[in-house]
């Protein structure tokens, strides 16, 4: 039996198999004609009806299996009364036009204030706060205008993927959002030093947004207004002008194949508004170094974001004193104003605990007396260590 909530108005009802159904306002009545339900087996009822004008409260339908003579206490079925707490099922359907109803939460940053040559990660929460599952949901970031700040890595989680920015500082995560979902999206950026006076960082975060001919995006929402924030970052501190500024923004290590295989990925960024006027052919930009503590491995091929410092960069391994093995990849080249660099280095066959040592210009020829000078020499080093068994 189903008592329909005063909210809706009846159309029909149909039952699988044997089984039919009547309506006698405000309830409907479906039974099995006699045939009976086997062991497992299982009857599916669908009962349709419109939706009343003028609502705004959630509609909440409750359906009861039961017996239509009660002989005993349990029903004719003679169920037992730890069973009959099963017998009762409940829906809540939100109104306003839609069950989806997806959120952009929050958005934060860190650090905030931030100085020049730091990096801020902005920490974005998306949630599904309807009553149906959303897949695909995309989550649009526009990222600080790129002469405040220059674009790191965006990652996303329960299966957010997040695509690099297009040329107006615009990027996409998609991923699916189940009914009660979330996703954390983080976004890394590293504030540029060129402008003077430093020019605060603003980043926006749309899930669900319009675009031509979809005015309010792929889903149909209970609410609009809840889709957009904004969070700006104020950049603050000395800066620089005709200098250079290498940082290292990033040294991770991601897991292969549990306890034998890692890719370690480093990046160098000169933040400055000069390039680092390196002879390029002699003097050292950046070297990561990987050391083997009691053990040893295996190196695959290394990848550049930019492929010419394929011909820049070489590679070393040998052993040091004690069951040591060290892998050192020097680079040399230039980097222009806001201009990066990324490394890949596949590592296999580990036998051993790993360090790591990600290092900007690491014969110290970028000084505050040189010309240009270096801006900040406390942000030219990133130390990892990586167990074997992570």
């Amino acid at each position: 039996t189903d008592s329909l909530p005063s909210a809706v108005t009846f159309v029909d009802a149909n039952g699988t198999d044997t089984w039919t159904c009547t309506y006698v306002a405000p309830t409907v009545t479906c039974d099995d004609g006699g045939s009976g339900l086997a062991p497992g087996a299982a009857a599916t009822i669908t009962i349709r009806t419109t939706v009343n004008s003028g609502l705004s409260a959630p509609i909440v339908n409750v359906a009861t299996a039961t017996s239509p003579a009660q002989t005993t206490d349990f029903g004719a079925v003679q169920e037992t009364a730890d069973h009959l707490t099963d017998n009762t099922g409940k829906v809540t359907t939100s109104v306003g036009g839609s069950p989806f109803d997806l959120v952009l939460s929050t958005v934060t940053d860190n650090p905030d204030p931030a100085a020049p040559g730091q990096t801020v990660k902005y920490t974005i929460v998306a949630v599904n706060a309807g009553t149906q599952d959303a897949d695909p949901v995309k989550i649009a970031i526009q990222l600080p205008n790129s002469a405040s700040a220059t674009f790191e890595n965006a990652d996303g989680s329960n299966g957010f993927n997040c695509s690099a920015p297009d040329a107006t500082g615009l990027l996409t995560c998609v991923g699916p959002l189940p009914a009660g979902g979330d996703t954390t999206i983080t976004v890394t950026e590293t504030v540029l030093l060129g402008l003077i006076p430093p020019a605060d960082l603003t980043l926006t975060a749309t899930i669900d947004p319009p675009y031509a001919g979809h005015p309010t995006g792929d889903w149909a929402e209970a609410n609009e207004g809840n889709n957009t924030k904004t969070e700006v970052t104020t950049v603050s501190g000395t800066t620089c002008f005709n200098c250079v500024d290498l940082v290292t923004t990033e040294l991770t290590a991601v897991p292969g194949v549990i306890g034998t295989s890692t890719t370690f990925t480093a990046r160098v960024v000169n933040v400055g508004d000069t390039s680092t006027a390196l002879d390029g052919t002699t003097q050292a930009l950046a070297r990561l170094q990987i050391v083997a503590v009691s053990g040893s491995f295996n190196v695959g091929t290394v990848t550049y974001s930019d492929p010419a410092f394929a011909s820049l960069c070489t590679a070393t391994t040998v052993p040091l004193a004690g069951p040591f093995t060290q892998y050192t990849l020097t680079c040399k080249g230039n980097l222009g104003p806001s201009g990066g660099l990324t490394i890949t280095v596949p590592v296999t066959s580990v036998t051993g605990d790993l360090g790591a040592v990600w290092q900007a210009d690491p014969s110290n020829l970028i000084t505050s007396s040189t010309t240009p000078p270096e801006f900040r020499e406390d942000n030219n080093v990133l130390i990892i260590t990586v167990l074997k068994l992570f």
